[in-house]
């Protein structure tokens, strides 16, 4: 450059002229050119680096989503599994208020009752005694359950007899 010329705008050229940039330009063309092999073979390397590249992030982001969904179903479980609890406890409340009320009214009936101390601190006494009892109530209701079905026969007899031979059956002390 002359140094009479005015100062281009921009970065420096390399080139003292424009023919010989033209000259570096088709010089480094022909370097490409001149290799046809090794061009073709360094594209092929850039398209397959770009599939390859394009394949993991495909594979990446349908990971991602993958993660994406079992971290949502591992937070719904957990959910229910919480909700589950919640229901746990207020069912273990109320059966401790239904055994509390339980306890207050057998002590209420075991005083009524006069049972023993005993019996009230033998569990298993007393679990005896119900049985025990339990038994002769049922002895009691098939005794109860013959008498009516008696009363019923007894019924269904009479209505056949003449009346007078009722009343003196019945009469008779």
């Amino acid at each position: 450059m002359a140094a009479d010329q005015p100062k281009r705008p921009g970065r420096p050229r390399k080139w003292a002229n424009e023919a010989e940039r033209k000259r570096a330009y088709r010089q480094r063309m022909a370097e490409e050119l001149s290799d046809p092999l090794a061009t073709r073979a360094a594209a092929r390397a850039a398209r397959q680096t770009a599939i390859t590249a394009r394949r993991e992030a495909t594979e990446a982001r349908a990971d991602a989503r993958r993660w994406q969904r079992k971290a949502e179903a591992s937070a719904r479980r957990a959910e229910e599994a919480s909700s589950r609890a919640r229901q746990a406890v207020r069912d273990v409340r109320q059966a401790h208020q239904e055994r509390d009320r339980a306890l207050a009214l057998l002590r209420r009936k075991l005083q009524w009752a006069g049972l023993p101390d005993e019996l009230r601190r033998d569990p298993d006494k007393l679990v005896a005694l119900v049985a025990e009892l339990t038994e002769v109530r049922e002895q009691y209701r098939l005794r109860a359950e013959r008498a009516k079905r008696a009363e019923r026969a007894e019924r269904i007899l009479f209505r056949h007899l003449p009346y007078d031979l009722i009343a003196e059956e019945y009469e008779r002390p």
